[in-house]
């Protein structure tokens, strides 16, 4: 597919470019050299006389990246132009047409560079909130040019990216804009640019950014490429899955014994990935690729150039029963008069981010623009003069009784509302034409499903939710805002850790026929049944309801059981 690339780059840098042209015998004079640091290469034909066009051909790994032709006399008069390509190994081929109708050609091979490179390549969702807000805060990565492939590609916007950030340019355009495309593919064709670039010019830097749960794509990248003396590999929180890998993995009778364990078969593993200059999930590595995942904590504290960012860390989260103190101390989080983390662990407060956007106009249009957002998400409701409410669901593939509860959220809540849907991020509705044909049923809204939940908040925090339980929760500031917990009793919903479930009116959970406290109360054993318990702080004049959802209808009852 052809790529035709306009780039606009400027870096302040001490280094010469890298220039490397292997010149054929053909007629042609003329000159090729990398533009500063820029991805533009300068065609210079000032020894070439009765020019009367001038073709440029790029191509990288044979395919076309850009062709530009000239023949009007006020550039043919300048003897040279730039053409714009991007970072890597390209064949030129220059082709000059004289006056007489002759034509010179010559192929060389132009190495185009820069001094550092940020390189995402990022799969969840999580990590790509995290890492957008970096883009937009860190100046050290604005500083230098940073190519993405994001594997949810819905949660950008391909053409608002900011200044400096580029998809990766070796992926085509359906690949990277794709939502959920091979992963594999993804992290083969990071690995081999990372490759290219490195062999280029061996003074560049590389800054990679990875999904935790990627865990190997460090091996793969950095150090199968020779190249951990000048790369960093920042590893973003996936979400819960961060916390879980730890509290699985040393949750045993002596965590530090276990760490110094993984830390030599890590060790070792790495070696042998640096002398055969590759690293996959078959065996033959002392850690396997499937087992790589358990050693995150250790690359993290053993590797210098290597950090675990999460996007909110307490020691709560560590929850491992034996041996905690040392360990949880000296590895991960220490707490005494403020919070330390272990060696390679951090923590970003996304809140804190996103007030410091806030406090810029142009980074808050910018972080909409990216992230699609714009006035226009909420609109039905704001031209009804209706409220928004944001049921959150769950994989489109597991949502179980979503339609009970939908029924259950408007009934308890009214017209008063327009009801938009908003699905797990790894389920994107788009991609599940039933779940947006069971949506366009129940009259709800699909908001983009790959949005962090967290980030609508942010930009719109007056809308009320109710849904699965979700750790989106977390973000609700104001009690007004929480409606109903589903697929929960009251109970379970207050039990949830950092979900602010006592914030909620309501709390609607399925009802077995032989349930000891209320199936006394259910007339038709071949009906189901739903309990919606009720917050106290309402002042309602019952304590729960029962919701047949065979025939639709509801009945309230006090504390004593007895129909209000």
């Amino acid at each position: 597919m052809k790529r035709i690339l306009i780039y606009s780059l400027l870096f302040v840098c001490c280094l010469m470019p890298l220039v490397c042209i292997a010149c054929n015998e053909e007629p042609a004079n003329v000159t090729l050299n990398q533009v500063g640091e820029e991805q533009k290469i300068a065609v210079d034909f000032s020894g070439e006389e009765n020019v009367k066009e001038v073709e440029v051909v790029v191509t990288h790994n044979g395919e076309e990246v850009n062709t530009v032709t000239v023949s009007d006399e006020e550039t043919l008069s300048q003897k040279s132009v730039e053409v714009d390509a991007y970072y890597g190994r390209h064949d030129v081929t220059v082709n000059i047409t004289k006056d007489d109708g002759t034509v010179a050609s010559k192929t060389s091979e132009v190495c185009l560079s820069a001094s550092e490179y940020n390189i995402a390549s990022l799969s969840g969702s999580m990590p790509v909130l995290l890492f957008t807000l970096q883009i937009l805060e860190d100046k050290n990565i604005n500083e230098y040019p940073t190519f993405v492939w994001l594997d949810r590609s819905g949660a950008w916007n391909w053409n608002g990216l900011p200044e400096n950030v580029y998809p990766l340019p070796t992926a085509t355009e359906e690949e990277y804009t794709t939502p959920n495309v091979n992963r594999s593919l993804m992290y083969e064709k990071t690995q081999d640019y990372i490759k290219e670039l490195a062999s280029i010019n061996e003074e560049s830097r590389f800054n990679l950014y990875l999904n935790d749960y990627d865990t190997d794509q460090y091996l793969h990248m950095i150090v199968a490429n020779g190249i951990n003396d000048r790369s960093t590999c920042t590893y973003l929180s996936d979400g819960a899955f961060s916390y879980v890998q730890i509290n699985n993995v040393f949750n045993v009778e002596n965590a530090t014994a276990k760490y110094e364990q993984m830390a030599q078969e890590y060790l070792s593993t790495k070696e042998q990935v640096e002398s055969r200059g590759y690293y996959n999930w078959d065996s033959g590595f002392t850690v396997n690729g499937n087992e790589l995942r358990d050693y995150l904590l250790v690359i993290a504290h053993e590797e210098d150039n290597v950090n675990w960012v999460f996007p909110r860390l307490r020691s709560d989260h560590i929850k491992l029963d034996k041996d905690t103190t040392d360990f949880v101390k000296n590895y991960i989080i220490y707490t005494t008069n403020g919070t330390v983390y272990g060696k390679g662990i951090k923590e970003v407060g996304i809140n804190t981010m996103l007030l410091a956007i806030q406090s810029d106009e142009n980074k808050v249009q910018e972080l909409k623009s990216l992230y699609k957002f714009n006035d226009d998400m909420f609109t039905e409701a704001a031209e009804s003069g209706k409220k928004v409410m944001m049921l959150l669901g769950s994989w489109a593939t597991s949502e179980e009784d979503f339609e009970v509860y939908t029924a259950l959220t408007k009934l308890f809540y009214g017209d008063e509302y327009v009801y938009y849907y908003k699905g797990h991020p790894n389920t994107p509705t788009d991609m599940y034409p039933e779940k947006a044909e069971q949506l366009d049923e129940l009259g709800l809204i699909d908001v983009e499903s790959t949005i962090n939940a967290e980030l609508i908040l942010f930009f719109f925090p007056d809308i009320y939710m109710s849904g699965y339980s979700s750790s989106t929760f977390n973000s609700i500031q104001n009690p007004e805002m929480a409606c109903i917990f589903w697929n929960a009793t009251k109970e379970q919903a207050l039990a949830t850790a950092d979900q602010n479930g006592e914030m909620f009116d309501y709390y609607a959970s399925k009802l077995a026929n032989d349930d000891e406290t209320y199936g006394s109360l259910l007339e038709n054993v071949e009906h189901t049944y739903f309990l919606i318990e009720t917050n106290d702080s309402l002042g309602l004049d019952y304590e729960f309801a029962i919701y047949d959802s065979t025939d639709g209808t509801i009945k309230y009852y006090n504390a004593e059981h007895e129909e209000v």
